[in-house]
């Protein structure tokens, strides 16, 4: 969390007041959730044959702020997932809603990364996608909203029903939800050329 002086007399006042809401972290008291899409890439070809973005919405308990969101990707059973798995993102890989540092609106960058093992800081030790708040001038606030992407060449499937595939980080307040949509599956030892047009995937969406 940003040691920020305008936090100084929030902080008071709630000293004053002898709440105990500062020295316990909030635990449950947050909630995330999303969904995910996948397009033909509209971007540049060489990032990969799809783009998948994650649109998000979160709220977390104050006085907590967004450190990092993630996209946990269901392929812990892909054998190939840490050798083969084609991942690219641009240097700006999503944006969300934020505040500066005199309360003002403004949007907030995210850099993005590939993690086949997983995130200690999330307990999670299984292929996901990090979304990291990038500048320092712009943060996230307690509630918020961002679209997330990224690029691969493997096809996308439904999420299965029953996840909890989106994760948010601030500071030691892990909160996970689910999401709707898409992911990509499990594609091993397939090229480029060999995988499914968009009208064969929007065919299998469809049985």
């Amino acid at each position: 969390m940003r040691n920020r002086s305008w936090w100084v007399p929030i902080l008071a006042s709630f000293l004053l007041c002898g709440s105990p809401a500062l020295a316990t972290p909030p635990g449950d008291d947050c909630e995330v959730y999303g969904d995910v899409t996948a397009v033909p890439n509209p971007d540049d070809p060489a990032l990969g044959t799809w783009k998948y973005c994650l649109e998000a919405s979160w709220h977390i308990d104050p006085p907590f702020e967004l450190s990092e969101i993630y996209l946990v990707l269901g392929l812990a059973g892909c054998e190939c997932v840490c050798e083969e798995f084609p991942f690219a993102a641009q240097d700006s890989a999503g944006y969300s809603t934020g505040i500066d540092g005199q309360w003002n609106p403004c949007t907030v960058y995210y850099g993005a990364e590939f993690l086949c093992e997983g995130d200690p800081a999330v307990e999670i030790d299984e292929p996901l996608v990090r979304f990291t708040p990038l500048g320092v001038d712009c943060w996230p606030e307690v509630s918020g909203t961002g679209v997330f992407c990224f690029y691969s060449d493997w096809a996308p499937i439904p999420v299965p029903e029953e996840n909890a595939y989106v994760v948010t980080r601030a500071t030691d307040v892990v909160c996970t939800g689910e999401v709707t949509g898409v992911l990509p599956e499990c594609d091993c030892g397939t090229s480029p050329a060999q995988e499914d047009s968009w009208g064969a995937i929007k065919a299998r969406f469809r049985e």
